[in-house]
């Protein structure tokens, strides 16, 4: 399974210089407070996490992990920004997902064959005030990545568009 999670990256996708980082944000949601259980999220981040030190060189201390409750939408967001702002240029960034994905009404018209965002799930999400993370704010977080070498797994329903727009430099 594990030489299979990463087949169409070849090990010298993570290569670099003395001048670049390798960075990975890894996100795995089992335990949700409202919606159903995910098992599978952990062992999908332990693996990835063991892949990305054992066969690419990711440092330990490079790789930031956000597990079930710790993963609430006010965490993934400023997970997701600090990456985006220590990511130079040189740097290879590495971000994978694992929990619920979904869709909400589109509000700014750039869906237009089904009128819907994608959307991935907090732990904290859909409790009282705390919405999906859709792929208008991952586009928007994601763009002003400074690397062109950036590996995003969304490892969800409908994860669809979340990714397909964004401009990489």
């Amino acid at each position: 399974v594990l030489g299979h999670m990463l087949p169409a990256i070849p090990h010298s996708a993570f290569g670099g210089d003395a001048s670049s980082a390798r960075r990975a944000l890894l996100i795995g949601i089992g335990k949700y407070q409202i919606l159903p259980r995910l098992p599978g999220s952990k062992n999908d981040i332990d693996l990835v996490h063991q892949v990305l030190v054992s066969r690419y060189g990711f440092s330990e201390n490079a790789i930031r992990t956000l597990r079930d409750e710790e993963a609430t939408r006010d965490r993934m967001l400023v997970a997701f920004n600090q990456i985006v702002k220590e990511a130079g240029p040189n740097d290879l960034v590495y971000i994978h997902y694992s929990g619920h994905g979904s869709q909400v009404q589109d509000l700014n018209g750039d869906e237009p064959d089904d009128q819907l965002d994608e959307t991935i799930v907090p732990a904290d999400g859909r409790t009282e005030g705390v919405p999906d993370i859709t792929d208008d704010e991952l586009e928007e977080i994601l763009s002003r990545m400074k690397t062109s070498k950036a590996v995003v797994v969304l490892d969800s329903c409908h994860s669809g568009t979340a990714t397909r727009g964004l401009e990489v430099r």
